[in-house]
Formats: C-alpha cells, structure tokens, sequence
C-alpha cells in the first residue's frame, strides 16, 4: 500500500519519466537500430577508421598501429556472414555502442535501484561528443575500449550488489574485452582496481576466492597475443609516436624533459571530452532544486566515491605518464577509457531524479540530440563531401576494364587503397616487401604524372605500364560535387 500510495503521490510528470525508464533497453536497441539502418542505407564505402581492417582480417594475434586483434576477428567473421565491407564494419561497431549505453544503464539502475537513474546515465553519454558523435562515424577500436570501460563498470557494481559466480564471470569478459581494445585501457583498469580497493565496502565484494576466476579467464585468453606484443615491441608501441608530436597550440610552453605542454593539451582534451555533459548536468541541477534537502544513502555515496576515485586516479595517472615521458599531444579520444565513468560519478553524487522536474529537463535535451542525430547524420552523409560520399564505384567500375590479374592497390591515404581494393577482384593493398606483378598507383585530384611518393615506394623494379588515367564523378550523395581521381598501372620487371 505504501509503495502505492508514493506511485499516486507522485507528481504527473515524474511518473512519465519513471514510465520511460521501464522502456529504456527498448528505447537504446531502436535507436542503434535505426543509426545502423542509416548507415547502411546511405553508403557502401568505408571511412578512415574502417578502411584499415582491409587487408588485415587474417587470423594473426596482433595487427600493428598498436592494436590487438580482437575487433579484426569480429570484423572478419561479420565479413564472413554478410559478404558485406559496410555492414561488417558497422555492425561490429553498433553492437559495441549499443553494448556501451546497455551497461551505462544498468549499472546507473544499480546504483538507486531505480530504472530512471540508469536513464539518465545512459543518457548522459548523449552529451559526450566522441561518444554521441565520433563514435558513430570515424572511431572503431576506440568504440571497444569504451565498451570495456563500461562493462568492467557493470561488473563491479553486480559484484558490489549480488557478487554470484556469473557476475565475476561477467568482470573477466568486461576485462579481457577491455584489454584487447586499446593498451590504454589498462590507465583505466589500473584506477578501477585501486578505486576498489580503497573502499572497504567494495573491496570485501571483490577480492573473495571467486576472483581467480576472472583472473584465470583472462590470463587465459590474454596471454598469447602478450607473447606476440613482447616479440613486436615496434608494433606494440607504435602509436605512441602519436603522442609525441609537437602540439601547435602549446608547443611555446615545452620545457624540457618534462611534458607541461602535454598536460595543456591533455586539459583541452578533457574539457573538449566532459565539458558539454558536465555543463548541462550542472545547469539543470541549478535550475531546478531539490523540493526538501536529502543527503545521498549509503549505497549511492559508496558508489559516487568509488566512480570518483576511477575518474580522478585514471587522469591523474595519465597525467603523470605525459610529465614524466615528456609527451606533447593528447587527442580527445584517448580521454575516452579515463573519463568513461563520469556520467555514472554524476549520476551517483548529484542524483537529478530527487530534484523535483530536474529528469524531465534533461531527457527532453537528451531526446533533442536524439532527434538531431537521426537527422544530422542523414544529412551529413546527404550533402557533405564526406569520405562515405566518395564516388569509388564509379571509379572502380572504370579501373575494372583496364586491370586484368592481380594487383595491389598503392595510395597516399589507406582509406583510398581500401575503398578500391574491396571494389576489384584480386585486389589487395600493398604492403612493404610485397613484390606483385602489377600495382596500381592512385591518388586524389588529376595531375600528369604519378606522385613521386608513391613510385619511389614501389621502387626501381616497376615501370609505368600506360599513361596515367583521369576520372571524375559526382559525389554519391546531393552535394553536387565533383570527386577526381587519378590512377596508374605499373608492371615489375622480370
């Protein structure tokens, strides 16, 4: 009686939200759904991202560009099952999205016991620009490490609720799809174990004789590609070079030995990252007060602690790697695994379901970005001159009547190979030391000769065979553009 006496106490609006909530799985399965309906239907091409698993779907424990092999093993088993470059790509890709909102969601629900705080963290990730935004079009192993972040998450908070067997099970699937995103993504568990830890009420949950198992899963599944990293340090570490570049805004700043100007660049990438959620959070917070001061129960201040001490210990150990390696540059999508429990530290410290009309302001907002998305995105694909727009069947279909054999596709961008090669038969993408008979050399825009770049890459053994060929074509899309292309065939001597 008193659980329905509350229900018809409650103010006609918050019963709406509290309605939606029960929907919410619902809601985020349509919603990727019709993302990845949208892509799909708009384009066949693939984007920079994308294009880089052409020519690396074989069976192998490490692909180099510091990247371990899992999500090429999803993409060429949805290759596999669908025939399909576009769809392959972009499923795996939807399904990990789609996964990261699932466990934002209900760990948030795990936090209150109510369905309306894991929509709102859900939600959250709406205003996150490399989640909402980047993430659908151009990031792809960066879309995995998110997902590990936040089921690694998931699972301490099923631990720290119920903690049976399925749910350390579930920690050693979070942990080992975290560890075979990005290397990074051990910043994150690094805080994740420590945050733990250090919370007496969550250790006791966790560090119990049923945590070998996880343990056990994933040194199991982790090992061998470990192995395979140790004996390719170069292609282990190569991303780091990244880092290091010469920031151009705070390179003025550079001291030497230590990375001042990275730690600069790594706040305006922290800002870029959480600085719109944390804004419109604190906004509708202000706006609408509480109706009667409440302090946070027990369980919601353990997990607002906890979520705290990952985001706080995983910056600052990042920060402390960028001083002490003397790096300079931080791009916003390596914040991703260090930030990713904001939403939820939000969620836990400053609850907006126990501050009057608060929930509703924000999934209105939320619900705008939605609609601006699924008619954004459209558009952007409808009248940009974006890689997805990019005429490549047009030119394939033109190259196809010249080319006969096999061939490996040589461009200045990896994304132009990629989109050529998977449009000609018995093509593949060159590689250092492969020594086909034919190549083809392509590259953006029209000239009379080949760019010098590309055929000292082929080196003196390969010789012109045929001018050098000049296509146009209309950008697939409303734009009324024009792409050109140029292409020439080499052959290698005997």
């Amino acid at each position: 009686m008193s659980g329905a006496g509350e229900t018809l106490a409650r103010p006609a609006r918050a019963l709406d939200v509290e309605t939606i909530a029960r929907y919410s799985v619902w809601i985020i399965f349509a919603y990727f759904a019709a993302l990845l309906a949208i892509r799909l239907s708009f384009s066949g091409s693939l984007e920079t991202d994308e294009a880089q698993f052409v020519g690396h779907t074989h069976l192998a424990l490490g692909y180099g560009n510091s990247h371990p092999p899992v999500y090429n093993w999803l993409v060429a088993g949805a290759l596999w099952l669908t025939g399909s470059w576009a769809a392959a790509v972009a499923i795996v890709k939807t399904a990990f999205l789609a996964g990261t909102y699932l466990c934002i969601y209900d760990a948030g629900r795990r936090i209150s016991g109510r369905q309306l705080t894991g929509l709102i963290a859900a939600a959250s990730l709406l205003f996150l620009p490399q989640v909402v935004w980047k993430s659908q079009v151009t990031l792809a192993h960066t879309v995995m490490v998110m997902f590990g972040v936040a089921a690694t998450l998931h699972a301490i908070m099923r631990i720290r609720e119920r903690g049976n067997l399925g749910d350390f099970l579930w920690l050693g699937v979070a942990v080992a799809a975290g560890a075979f995103s990005k290397y990074n993504y051990f910043l994150a568990l690094a805080a994740i174990v420590v945050a733990t830890w250090s919370i007496r009420e969550v250790r006791d949950k966790l560090f119990v004789p049923r945590l070998i198992w996880p343990v056990a899963l994933v040194t199991v599944l982790y090992l061998p590609h470990v192995i395979w990293a140790v004996a390719h340090l170069s292609e282990t570490t190569e991303r780091m070079a990244r880092l290091a570049r010469e920031h151009p805004l705070y390179s003025v700043v550079d001291v030497p030995a230590l990375g001042i100007d990275g730690l600069l660049a790594m706040a305006q990438a922290t800002l870029a990252w959480a600085g719109p959620l944390v804004a419109v959070w604190f906004i509708v917070w202000r706006l609408t007060p509480a109706e009667a001061p409440s302090a946070l129960d027990a369980g919601r201040a353990i997990a607002a602690r906890f979520f705290a001490r990952v985001t706080l210990m995983s910056v600052g150990l990042f920060a402390l790697v960028i001083l002490l390696a003397d790096l300079h540059s931080v791009d916003e999508r390596y914040m991703t695994p260090l930030l990713m429990a904001v939403p939820l530290w939000l969620a836990a410290a400053w609850p907006l379901e126990l501050r009057g009309r608060a929930p509703v302001h924000f999934l209105r907002t939320a619900g705008v970005l939605v609609l601006l998305m699924l008619t954004a995105y459209p558009a952007w694909l409808l009248f940009g001159k974006e890689q997805l727009a990019h005429p490549y069947p047009q030119f394939a279909a033109e190259m196809r009547d010249e080319i006969d054999g096999p061939v490996a596709v040589l461009a200045g961008r990896q994304r132009l190979a990629a989109n050529v090669v998977i449009r000609l038969d018995g093509a593949r993408i060159w590689s250092a030391g492969d020594e086909p008979p034919q190549a083809l050399l392509v590259w953006r825009g029209h000239s009379e000769d080949a760019p010098g770049a590309l055929v000292a890459q082929l080196g003196p053994e390969y010789a012109p065979d045929g001018p050098v060929r000049r296509l146009s074509a209309p950008y697939a899309n409303l734009s009324g553009e024009t792409m050109r292309l140029s292409y020439q065939l080499f052959q290698r001597a005997p």
